[in-house]
């Protein structure tokens, strides 16, 4: 079996009120999936699955509609979370603030768009790391406009990158 990170985007309060992921994790393992597990309560599950990533997707998306939750999901291989880590064209960033050091993962590939800053973005394929100098909630780097610059997808923070990294470490 291979391991897989699947991220579900949008996964906060409003979706808590709905679904726990608890209740996604069951509804996941229901539909055959193995070894599901899920990390922190912001749409991060662990599993193992040798479905093709469209059908795996499909699962998770079909299981989160039986809350009613609509939500985009994104696949990630733990040597992906591993690279990108490795890699980190921000390195200065974390240690000063790694909670604001985000990796953005698109669906398709993308460049690197032309930002003023002060946020620094650098876009590797479908990975886009975004280092928010000044801090997330204050910066004009909104979700929307980041979605209009790079694409739709879903962020995660240094500290959550390293606890996947650290969960799927030896499968």
């Amino acid at each position: 079996m291979t391991r897989r990170i699947v991220l579900v985007a949008g996964i906060g309060a409003a979706t808590h009120a709905k679904m726990s992921m608890a209740d996604l994790r069951a509804g996941v393992e229901s539909a055959g999936v193995q070894g599901v597990s899920t990390l922190l309560a912001t749409g991060n599950l662990i599993c193992d699955s040798d479905l093709p990533a469209p059908d795996l997707s499909a699962i998770v998306t079909g299981v989160l509609a039986t809350f009613g939750v609509d939500r985009a999901v994104y696949l990630l291989d733990p040597d992906e979370v591993a690279q990108a880590i490795d890699a980190v064209p921000f390195a200065d960033a974390v240690q000063v603030r790694p909670g604001h050091l985000l990796l953005h993962v698109t669906a398709r590939a993308t460049v690197t768009p032309d930002w003023p800053g002060p946020e620094r973005i650098l876009a590797d394929g479908r990975l886009v790391w975004i280092d928010y100098v000044a801090g997330v909630g204050r910066s004009k780097l909104t979700g929307a406009r980041l979605t209009r610059l790079v694409g739709p997808g879903t962020a995660r923070n240094w500290n959550t990158l390293q606890k996947l990294r650290q969960a799927t470490k030896g499968h």
